[in-house]
């Protein structure tokens, strides 16, 4: 609770960053036998949803996306 209470005070001042962000957010998932979030690059997460597009069902999908990772 500490710890939710310094980050509002950091936000109300325009400190908070993403940085602090993902690593409360971490914690939080941590705390309940969670893995932390990834932190992946747009290109990697576009990577992996075409990819998941190319599974899918819909194979017309993959077809009329294939400059999203470029």
């Amino acid at each position: 609770m500490e710890s939710f209470i310094s980050l509002t005070q950091q936000a109300s001042q325009g400190e908070f960053t993403e940085a602090t962000a993902r690593g409360f957010l971490g914690d939080i998932l941590k705390a309940s036998g969670q893995a932390p979030p990834r932190n992946v690059t747009a290109r990697e997460f576009l990577f992996s949803w075409l990819e998941s597009k190319e599974i899918s069902k819909a194979k017309g999908t993959p077809r009329r996306y294939p400059n999203a990772c470029v």
